[in-house]
C-alpha cells in the first residue's frame, strides 16, 4: 500500500482541532452507524451497510474482548446478522485519547458502553489502528477488552 507522506497532515488541516478531535469524530460517527445497523433504523442495504464497510480496509482485524481475532469477513458477517437485532442498543463514547499519529498510522484509545433500557451497561476499552489518507482515516485493526463494574 502507498501511501501519501503528508496525508496525516493534510487529513489533521482539514479536520480542524487536531489529530485527537478527527480521532474522536471518527470513532463516534462509526459507532452511530453500527447502533443505528443493530436497531434496525437504516434499510437492510448494500448502500447503507458500506457505510459501515467502507471505513475499514482490506486487512482488518479485530480482537475481541474474548482474545479470538476476527478477520474482515467475519466482522462483516457477524454484523450483517446483527441488523435490527437490539431496537434498544445506545452505544456511547468515551475517553478518546490519540497514543501518536504518523504519516502512515493514528493510534487512539477509547472507551465504548452499550447501554439498554433493561440491563446493566457493557462496556470496554478499545485500541484502535488507523490508516490515514488526505481525505479521512479507515480502520486497520481493533482491540478490545471488556471492562468489569463499568
Amino acid at each position: 500500500m502507498t501511501l501519501d507522506r503528508n496525508a496525516t497532515t493534510q487529513f489533521r488541516t482539514q479536520s480542524g482541532g487536531g489529530m485527537e478531535a478527527a480521532c474522536r469524530t471518527e470513532i463516534v460517527r462509526h459507532h452511530e452507524v453500527i447502533q443505528r445497523w443493530i436497531n434496525g433504523k437504516v434499510s437492510r442495504t448494500a448502500s447503507d451497510f458500506a457505510a459501515f464497510a467502507d471505513a475499514h480496509t482490506p486487512d482488518f482485524t479485530l480482537i475481541e474482548p474474548s482474545g479470538t481475532t476476527l478477520t474482515r469477513v467475519r466482522v462483516f458477517a457477524a454484523v450483517k446478522d446483527a441488523y435490527g437485532a437490539d431496537p434498544d442498543l445506545e452505544i456511547s463514547i468515551t475517553d478518546v485519547t490519540l497514543v501518536t499519529a504518523t504519516d502512515t498510522a493514528i493510534v487512539a484509545t477509547y472507551k465504548e458502553h452499550h447501554h439498554h433500557p433493561d440491563g446493566p451497561t457493557q462496556s470496554r476499552h478499545a485500541t484502535v489502528v488507523f490508516i490515514p489518507s488526505a481525505e479521512t482515516m479507515r480502520w486497520r485493526h481493533l482491540h478490545e477488552t471488556r471492562i468489569v463494574n463499568a
